[in-house]
């Protein structure tokens, strides 16, 4: 059965519908039927997508007018942010609009683990988040900060929910330990902002989810949504007897509140695109296979027609969408989990009673889902811990809207 919380799409297995990704695949392996992800088609259908919203306008108004669309929805806007470009966009989309934003919150380990080499929310919080909170900490115009601490926020959610035994609410599409801070249902370990959620304030925390994607289908451009960010939120919300009653997560740029900014945006990203291929500058693009190097961000796909295989230049690709884009440093986040310190290596460190539950709930992960999850031949070694390599459960993708 669908719930009100149905913005963030569902899945389907035959007639059979789900919120959950786990519950999903779950029924495919029953059924051998694999689930389809749906993702507002109903919404987003009805746009022709081969047509520029408003080609005179640029898109840094696109985005003020979903960050004012936000202002005037919510009471208190508060905004996850990560240091990456994407919700670094949004936090410039509002300071430099004067739309009033409430708050920014930022979660790391840096401070329980005091490691960052290798990892990716560690190293954003130091190398872009820390500078540019400093810089700003003596404007009065600018929003309430808070910083939550992976590993202690972590311990504290895995404690509550422990007794329910749901390790689709612990782990979601995978096993990895921090997934809490995609669903929002952190909200409740920060006092104020639970206390404002509970005297019926309507709060929204707003997600950079997510980049387009641009891909090639029979010599056509097309953009389609994955099921990256969006497989569980709604889950996780019904689980909670308050979350339940009204949603707070907002994504800004894949929102069907406003489905002509991501159209905006592919539309730009098709321009540069084919503006490179006119003056042959084939260095503007990679291979697709060089994301999996340690240099490279994970893959996003705005692919050339021209240049086969070649994925358009990390930088290039967010200075066409991202007017103010100047990341101090772009953090290593490579494809494969074995060639870094992924952000939740802490988990082996932990108290013997949070570990074995960790160890519990991914055993129990794997044990579900291991027809459909990729195990490689060894064992891996990374500061002296061993892991077991494996991919979470595969991708999944909505319907294709072509732009030409």
């Amino acid at each position: 059965m669908i719930s009100s919380h149905n913005n963030f799409g569902y899945y389907k297995v035959g007639e059979s519908v789900f919120n959950s990704k786990n519950l999903a695949f779950s029924e495919s392996l029953l059924k051998g039927v694999r689930p389809q992800f749906i993702y507002n088609d109903d919404i987003f259908s009805v746009y022709d997508w081969t047509k520029e919203p408003e080609p005179n306008v640029e898109l840094r108004e696109f985005y003020r007018r979903r960050a004012q669309q936000l202002r005037d929805e919510y009471d208190y806007v508060i905004l996850q942010y990560s240091g990456g470009p994407d919700s670094k966009n949004i936090l410039d989309t509002f300071l430099l609009n004067d739309i009033k934003l409430d708050e920014i919150v930022n979660f790391n380990s840096y401070n329980s683990t005091n490691v960052y080499e290798g990892t990716t929310h560690n190293a954003d919080f130091l190398y872009n988040v820390k500078p540019f909170i400093e810089n700003n900490i003596d404007n009065k115009n600018f929003p309430k900060i808070t910083i939550i601490d992976e590993v202690e926020t972590t311990k504290r959610i895995w404690k509550d929910y422990k007794s329910k035994d749901y390790f689709e609410l612990l782990f979601s599409a995978g096993t990895f330990p921090s997934f809490w801070i995609m669903t929002g249902i952190w909200v409740k370990y920060v006092e104020h902002i639970w206390n404002m959620i509970l005297s019926g304030k309507k709060v929204c925390v707003v997600l950079g989810v997510d980049k387009p994607n641009i891909k090639i289908d029979k010599e056509k451009y097309f953009v389609t949504f994955n099921d990256i960010m969006s497989c569980d939120i709604a889950f996780s919300a019904e689980n909670d007897d308050i979350l339940s009653k009204s949603n707070i997560i907002e994504f800004f740029y894949h929102t069907p509140k406003f489905p002509e900014l991501i159209i905006k945006q592919a539309h730009v990203l098709k321009k540069v695109v084919e503006s490179y291929e006119s003056l042959n500058l084939i260095n503007n693009f990679y291979s697709i296979d060089d994301f999996n190097d340690t240099q490279f961000r994970n893959p996003f796909f705005c692919l050339s027609k021209k240049f086969v295989n070649k994925n358009l230049n990390y930088n290039l690709y967010h200075s066409a969408i991202y007017p103010t884009f100047n990341q101090n440093i772009v953090t290593p986040k490579p494809k494969k989990y074995g060639t870094r310190l992924i952000d939740c290596w802490w988990v082996n460190h932990l108290e013997d009673d949070y570990r074995k539950m960790w160890m519990s709930g991914s055993a129990k992960y794997v044990k579900s889902f291991y027809p459909l999850i990729r195990e490689t031949a060894s064992v891996y070694t990374v500061n002296h811990i061993k892991f077991i390599d494996f991919s979470p459960l595969p991708l999944l993708f909505s319907k294709k809207y072509y732009l030409e």
